[in-house]
């Protein structure tokens, strides 16, 4: 089952509508100078502003539905400001650029907002979408809560909103996916490379997540679809309904397994033909619908319909060959199950000056996540405003390991630009000796997870000596903030995934990376950047796999010496170097193959009734986050 850790707000149901008052914290508020000009933040809060209007944040909210029941608009019923003292000078809401672009033109200020002498925006708060999360029902909305007078330069915050949303009762046919708990873990490849993804499987088993692999030539001649994507998808949604699946793994290259583009917006850029159809393996997340209401062939229209709520989370593991796959599963099991504990902490920080008219250095982006990280890890910058970036530097320090590498900078298909002059290619990546000191790799660049072709980030996970672990990249362009570096909308995903990252308590990287794209779903539904981001940044590797940030501790169990044939009761201890471990997973399978999982108690106990009908060899597995498995 999936779990998330968003407070979806409780509701008031009564007479068909929901009645809820939402705060904003003046203290939330913060006021930046930037020349001439006062920037406005709001914690929590997002820039949406359209172009030529002045630039406020927006703040995205869900709220749970009643059963069976859809939005049919929203009211506000009352509403509290607050005026901040003084004049500002607010800047001018810019269109977003394509990384591979150079800036344009600035925007002027609309006229229509010269002498305006009324609040804008005028609409506080107004449905975004709405869909299905799970078994759940779930509103999106967005608040605009800071306001501007422009004839008079005042900024106000609505610090109490009161609103009603009416409802309707939700037409036939949605049914809620159920949760049987059968199948947690799917791995979909090909016949060919079964037998490699098996030694895959069985970790995810011992370790509390019961696996299956499904080939992929099965899955097309049973499941109707009108090609092969549509087939697997139309299989996950029996899967997800009948299974209570949670991970899937695309355990196969693009020509092996299928490929679903989507298309957000027409970006405009005119650099490469595939631009704007996005390999896009949200398709297979994101279950409700079709993703093509309108029957014309373009996936992903907002008039489609897509709720863009992840169902399942997913990861691809771009492998050709058993070698190459038997090769990273190695990489998988080594990063869980390592021995060597000196690079964990480690981060390596790459940032460019992405444009230098106007000057735009990715140095402010890097160190606004570094601020929040926790001070036990062990920053190694490339910054290009800094030093001078070279080859052999960068190459030293991806050689001697890492837990994190981001890469805030240009990049191409087979491309990841450093600098404006040290540029990674595929070569490269393919030969660093990194060895076991593997982590996961984040980058902003344009197509470096392009996995419809041989994209760099790839090139991190096939290399058998080194490289990464999984890699976390756009498949067509990043977006900037030319001037305006840390507020780019790359940027933004980027610093949301690691707040996401180091706020869990037993970070998988699949579900952190679905838990920052449905932080933005509320600015989604609209053909924007958002949109774009949503359906083109995708996970390269084991969407199950546990993100470590600390070094890894030694586990230990009190255990029976033996477990009898029959019913009986055992009662286990974990503990480690620091005394008892709670919420650490506890699984054992016994000789006929039955199965138990739990959780340790806050004193690291676990007991479990077991029924083994037969004697012989059982496995004890336990895992806990940041401790090496027993």
């Amino acid at each position: 089952m999936v779990n998330y850790s968003y407070l979806f707000l409780p509701y008031l149901y009564i007479c068909a509508c929901i009645c809820q008052t939402f705060e904003f914290q003046l203290s939330h508020l913060n006021l930046t100078a930037a020349g001439q000009q006062t920037i406005v933040t709001l914690t929590g809060a997002e820039f949406n502003s359209p172009p030529g209007t002045p630039l406020l944040p927006q703040v995205g909210k869900f709220i749970n539905l009643p059963e069976n029941s859809i939005a049919t608009g929203v009211q506000i019923l009352a509403v509290e400001f607050e005026t901040l003292p003084g004049r500002h000078e607010l800047p001018i809401a810019q269109p977003p650029i394509p990384l591979s672009l150079p800036p344009v033109s600035s925007v002027a200020l609309n006229p229509q907002f010269t002498n305006l002498t009324t609040f804008y925006p005028e609409t506080i708060c107004r449905i975004s979408g709405q869909g299905n999360l799970r078994n759940r029902r779930v509103l999106t909305l967005l608040f605009s809560p800071v306001q501007y007078q422009p004839a008079t330069h005042r900024i106000r915050l609505a610090t109490r909103i009161k609103i009603a949303i009416n409802l309707k009762k939700q037409p036939a046919g949605y049914q809620p996916y159920k949760d049987t708990g059968k199948i947690n873990y799917l791995i979909v490849t090909t016949q060919y490379l079964d037998t490699t993804f098996q030694e895959l499987a069985r970790w995810r088993t011992l370790t509390g997540h019961p696996a299956q692999i499904r080939h992929i030539e099965w899955i097309v001649n049973t499941y109707p679809g009108r090609d092969a994507a549509e087939k697997l998808r139309t299989y996950l949604k029996y899967c997800a309904g009948d299974s209570g699946l949670t991970y899937l793994v695309l355990g196969g290259d693009a020509d092996l397994l299928p490929v679903r583009k989507a298309f957000a917006f027409a970006c405009g850029a005119r650099i490469h033909p595939r631009e704007d159809s996005l390999p896009c393996d949200l398709y297979f997340s994101a279950l409700d619908g079709t993703w093509d209401n309108n029957h014309n062939g373009v996936y992903g229209e907002p008039e489609d319909s897509v709720d863009l709520f992840p169902d399942i989370f997913v990861g691809r593991i771009p492998v050709r060959t058993p070698q190459q796959a038997r090769n990273f599963i190695n990489k998988i099991l080594s990063y869980e199950r390592n021995l060597i504990n000196d690079y964990q902490l480690r981060a390596l920080f790459s940032a460019s000056v992405l444009w230098t008219e106007p000057w735009t250095d990715e140095m402010v982006a890097k160190e606004i996540i570094r601020q929040k990280m926790p001070s036990r890890f062990q920053f190694s910058t490339l910054y290009e405003s800094q030093l001078p970036v070279t080859l052999d530097t960068a190459l030293a320090l991806l050689n001697s390991g890492f837990g994190i590498f981001n890469h805030c900078g240009h990049g191409w298909i087979d491309a990841l630009a450093l600098s404006r002059q040290t540029v990674l290619h595929n070569p490269i990546i393919a030969q660093l000796t990194n060895g076991r000191r593997l982590g996961i790799a984040y980058s902003i660049g344009c197509w470096t997870a392009a996995f419809d072709f041989d994209c760099i980030g790839e090139q991190f996970l096939l290399n058998p000596n080194g490289g990464a672990v999984a890699y976390i990249g756009n498949s067509s362009y990043g977006w900037g903030a030319p001037g305006n570096p840390g507020f780019g909308y790359s940027d933004a995903f980027d610093a949301r995934f690691f707040e996401q990252l180091f706020s869990s308590a037993d970070p998988r990287l699949g579900e952190i990376l679905a838990r920052t794209k449905t932080d933005f779903i509320p600015f989604s539904f609209q053909p924007n950047v958002y949109r774009w981001h949503q359906f083109g940044l995708n996970l390269l590797g084991d969407p199950a796999m546990p993100v470590q940030t600390d070094t890894l501790s030694p586990l230990y169990i009190d255990k029976p010496l033996r477990i009898p044939v029959g019913n009986s009761i055992n009662r286990f201890v974990v503990f480690d170097n620091r005394g008892t471990v709670n919420q650490a997973t506890f699984t054992i399978i016994t000789p006929d193959s039955t199965r138990t999982t739990t959780l340790t108690a806050p004193d690291g106990t676990a007991t479990l009734q077991t029924s083994c009908t037969i004697p012989g060899t059982g496995y004890l597995t336990v895992t806990a986050p940041n401790h090496r498995p027993l």
